[in-house]
């Protein structure tokens, strides 16, 4: 920050590379947080408003799988969420990569 303000660049910081002692990324972590948390629910009521049940926890409905194509913290939110409604989830992040051997 100082070097900034020795430039008169004071108006310009890119949030997702501020890092803490340790070089996580919190700002970053949490925006994959909401952004994972955000995408089930938006999900959720896409299927809901077409006149189906997404997620279970109700007698005599199946629940829904959820089908995850990455590997990272926005993948990891989504997945707690969708659990946490009750959905099945399946996570192909070897496929993703390239990692998978048959």
């Amino acid at each position: 920050m100082k070097r900034l303000s020795i430039k008169n660049i004071s108006q310009l910081l890119a949030f997702e590379y501020i890092q803490d002692d340790e070089g996580n990324t919190p700002v970053s972590q949490s925006i994959d947080e909401i952004v994972g948390v955000a995408s089930v629910l938006t999900a959720a009521e896409l299927v809901a408003e077409n006149g189906k049940w997404l997620f279970g926890n109700i007698t005599g409905v199946p629940p829904i799988e959820v089908v995850l194509l990455s590997a990272n913290s926005v993948t990891e939110a989504a997945a707690k969420a969708a659990i946490g409604l009750r959905g099945k989830c399946k996570d192909f992040w070897a496929f993703a990569y390239g990692f998978a051997s048959f």
